[in-house]
């Protein structure tokens, strides 16, 4: 993720990680998961394009035990991120 790119995109001065209490009390779901909806209105979804073009995106299911995958096309149809180039190039 290119976190000078999400502090553009929200004219912010300042862009981090939340803490461990902070994530899990905005995703409703336990730390290390990857949650890719939003249960909470003070959190945005920001998806990057690339990710949201994918034939299939894997996720937990906000479990550490449980997975789902969904279409790349499903999940933006479902979830309605909102689309921005928020990733970094690739690690070479």
């Amino acid at each position: 993720m290119d976190l000078d790119a999400v502090r553009a995109l929200f004219s912010a001065r300042y862009v981090g990680f939340s803490d461990a209490a902070t994530a899990e009390r905005l995703a409703r779901a336990v730390p290390s998961t990857v949650l890719p909806f939003s249960f909470d209105p003070a959190l945005d979804v920001v998806a990057d394009p690339d990710v949201v073009a994918q034939p299939r995106l894997y996720f937990d299911a906000a479990r550490l035990d449980r997975s789902l995958v969904i279409s790349g096309a499903d999940y933006a149809r479902l979830a309605h991120p909102r689309v921005e180039r928020i990733a970094g190039p690739a690690p070479m």
